[in-house]
């Protein structure tokens, strides 16, 4: 059966107008921005970027010149290496005694004793007592048999537990100065850390 050339002529005008219809964009489309496709070419590669874009940070070491650090930072542990005055305004310290500085002030420190005693000495009484042994070394090096640098000596290696060579200091304190006070305490002292009892009695 023939189909009515009618027809046919409706159904290739249908195809013609659904052709058009899907190939135009919709109301919504023609509103959105076109988006731009990637070009590689106008990427920045890893190898164009140069190090001076990120200078690097300069760290500052903020280091104070030798001359400007502080000698002693309180607190800071000393030994008693000059005999005092007796000025009222001043605190009676022992020659060889280990004390605490925790104020230090012009020409004058304030110190704690190991028995509790708090109050102000001439600085120059004392040294700290991370140099106090070659300090000490220096003045027997002037002065071999001078007692209280003798006896600071034997008080500063018995505080560290450097025995054997504290009692070497106390013998040769004994042998120049056998009346000193309290040296023949601290050999008896000595001697026991050493297990010396007998020469310790």
């Amino acid at each position: 059966m023939n189909t009515p050339f009618t027809t046919r002529l409706a159904i290739v005008m249908v195809c013609l107008v659904a052709t058009t219809t899907l190939s135009q964009p919709s109301p919504a489309q023609e509103n959105t921005p076109a988006v731009k496709q990637p070009n590689i070419k106008d990427d920045i590669s890893i190898a164009e970027v140069s190090a001076e874009d990120f200078p690097a940070a300069e760290v500052s070491a903020n280091e104070v010149p030798a001359d400007e650090v502080p000698a002693d930072e309180v607190p800071f542990s000393a030994i008693v290496t000059t005999a005092t005055d007796e000025s009222k305004e001043f605190i009676e310290t022992v020659v060889g005694e280990i004390v605490q500085v925790i104020e230090v002030k012009d020409d004058t420190s304030l110190l704690v004793t190991e028995l509790g005693a708090r109050g102000w000495v001439k600085s120059n009484t004392l040294t700290n007592l991370a140099q106090a042994e070659n300090e000490l070394k220096k003045r027997l090096q002037k002065s071999p048999t001078d007692d209280d640098v003798l006896y600071a000596m034997v008080s500063l290696l018995s505080h560290i537990s450097r025995n054997e060579e504290a009692l070497e200091y106390c013998e040769r304190l004994i042998k120049h100065h056998p009346s000193y006070r309290h040296v023949h305490v601290i050999r008896g002292r000595v001697l026991a850390r050493l297990e010396r009892y007998q020469e310790a009695i």
